[in-house]
């Protein structure tokens, strides 16, 4: 069964404690369907023109309101005072008689609209203080319907369970008769009562203003992540995660606060692109952001090297095998002359794309400690290694070997869940928790011909620039090569806007155009993605669609061809019968 939270996300004007039980509650493991509404407003209530209860939960039991304070609180001469300092009030009510009067307005607006009375169910409130130990005694209240800092510890459940035993003892203390459970439909029904669905057009703009609102904080799993990242016992760390789990903000913030320790901290990633971006996000912080190959291409200058493409050799054997013996010699010469630079923390982002024994005899060299040092990998060992496919098991065991502390992320928070579940279609992986709400498919739009791709193109921008998206908000992602992508060869001109190269500098007045696997790392509000062939029949081009779909944080579009709209409905025909036969 499931927790139905209404609305899906926490409210933008919550406070930080709100926020913790909101997800407490979320996050809570049951065996029956539980709805749980966030600041109801409540018209009817008593001895108040208007009055708001933090949360109301419905179970199969019954309905509960409850009360959430932070911070200290204390009660002298009638006088409650919650909190501490500036953010302190005072109040002769009290949270435990608010709560209890919530109980009471909520059952009259259920009376009133015919679809639950007094008879049918328990009606029963509680109080959260989950900062504070609240072991005090008083008639007003009984300690089963309080929540405090000792709860904790335990699932949320066992308090609503508490709630709801203490209440059925209160009823049967009165000569009430023990209701029979509420179905799943009379649930729904006391549910759409309580705050009833209704649809307007949303447009893209709106889309976009709530799906920033939605962006969770980080979680306890990322948390987590940072505290051992942190920790003086866990100098190596090892951070898996598929396609918007959150590695890089992790990393980056990883970053930030070993820097802060005053350490020397080296950040390393492959692809140009992310690392303008990281260096516009890092703000004061003071440590080093570059690609691998320009980081390398640094020493190899300093050193007086030439790190220039020899003829005859490729850009992508000179980059592979050239330049790891460049870096070496580079390496050599440098430590002589005293001017090798040596850093006191490694982080490697979208490691997956760097990570081969080569690469980390290279690193070991400016590394204190070398790989026995103190770094953290972050990588994507499933679909994402197979956009370059320089991944080697080898490197990877070597890092294990170094007694490194190894996490795995499996919750996805960039991606509204219809896009993450489009995307995951064309993966063998199993796709992360999806932890966002936002309705948002992907549209697929077909056409004929480049012509018609590039004109469909063109409107698309006009009608996202009208309707108010920021043009920085609009990445539109290629399959092909700079100067064969649709949006080179038929420059979309929509007013003064400029579609940038990989090489400028992030604008939030101009829209994105670059290559799928050069946006690795990187999210955007709204992705259109063209140049998609005809059929995704390899694990390469699956690969590439699932990391173009993934850089969504809002809306994607897919131009697409109309072979490939046949294709995909062809195959999910396919899974659709594989699926029931399997039932």
């Amino acid at each position: 069964m499931t927790v139905h939270m209404i609305p899906p996300i926490c409210s933008p004007n919550a406070t930080f404690t709100e926020q913790q039980v909101f997800n407490e509650i979320r996050d809570m493991k049951t065996k029956e369907d539980v709805y749980c509404f966030q600041s109801v407003g409540l018209e009817k209530h008593s001895t108040k023109e208007h009055a708001e209860c933090d949360f109301v939960l419905m179970t199969p039991r019954g309905v509960f309101c409850l009360e959430v304070k932070g911070g200290a609180i204390q009660r002298k001469n009638g006088i409650w005072t919650i909190g501490s300092g500036e953010r302190s009030y005072t109040t002769t009510e009290g949270p435990f008689k608010q709560a209890e009067g919530c109980r009471w307005a909520v059952l009259k607006f259920l009376q009133n609209k015919r679809v639950l009375n007094q008879k049918d169910a328990l009606f029963g409130w509680g109080v959260i203080l989950p900062s504070v130990v609240f072991d005090y005694q008083d008639a007003e209240w009984s300690q089963d319907v309080v929540y405090d800092l000792r709860d904790g510890k335990s699932p949320f459940s066992d308090y609503l369970k508490r709630l709801e035993v203490y209440f059925e003892r209160k009823r049967k203390e009165k000569g009430g008769r023990t209701a029979p459970p509420l179905t799943s439909e009379k649930l729904r029904i006391c549910a759409d009562a309580m705050r009833p669905d209704f649809e307007t057009g949303l447009t893209v703009l709106g889309l976009v203003i709530e799906s920033q609102r939605e962006m969770p904080v980080l979680s306890r799993e990322q948390f987590r992540v940072l505290d051992l990242v942190l920790s003086p016992q866990n100098p190596r760390l090892i951070c898996s995660g598929g396609p918007g789990t959150g590695k890089t903000v992790l990393a980056l913030e990883a970053a930030r606060r070993i820097s802060e320790e005053r350490q020397n901290v080296l950040y390393l990633c492959f692809n140009t692109e992310l690392a303008a971006h990281l260096s516009a996000e890092r703000g004061d912080a003071k440590f080093k952001i570059a690609t691998l190959h320009k980081f390398m291409h640094e020493i190899i200058r300093r050193a007086g090297l030439s790190p220039a493409v020899p003829y005859g050799t490729s850009k992508e054997e000179h980059f592979s095998k050239s330049y790891p013996v460049h870096f070496e010699e580079a390496c050599e010469v440098l430590l002589e002359t005293g001017e090798l630079p040596q850093f006191d923390a490694l982080i490697l982002d979208e490691a997956q794309d760097i990570l081969n024994e080569r690469n980390l005899t290279c690193l070991s060299l400016i590394l204190s400690g070398g790989m026995k040092g103190r770094w953290a990998i972050f990588l994507d060992q499933g679909d994402q290694a197979n956009v370059y496919s320089r991944f080697e098991n080898s490197a990877f065991d070597a890092l294990v070997d170094a007694g490194a502390v190894s996490v795995e992320l499996k919750e996805n928070f960039r991606n509204p869940p219809k896009t993450a579940a489009e995307a995951y279609y064309y993966s063998k992986a199993d796709a992360p928790e999806c932890r966002r709400q936002l309705n948002s498919p992907v549209k697929f739009i077909g056409v004929t011909n480049d012509k018609e791709a590039a004109a469909k193109l063109r409107a698309l921008l006009v009608e996202l620039i009208r309707d108010g998206v920021r043009p920085g908000d609009i990445a539109i992602l290629s399959w092909r090569r700079a100067g064969q992508r649709l949006a080179d060869r038929f420059p979309p001109e929509v007013g003064k806007l400029l579609v940038v190269p990989r090489e400028a500098q992030p604008d939030r007045q101009q829209i994105l155009s670059t290559g799928i696997a050069a946006f690795k790392g990187l999210e955007a509000e709204i992705v259109i993605v063209t140049d998609i062939p005809d059929s995704l029949d390899d694990e390469w081009r699956a690969s590439l669609m699932i990391v173009a779909l993934t850089r969504t944080r809002t809306k994607c579009y897919a131009i697409v061809s109309k072979h490939f709209i046949h294709w995909r409905t062809v195959e999910m025909l396919k899974s659709q019968k594989s699926t029931e036969g399997k039932t």
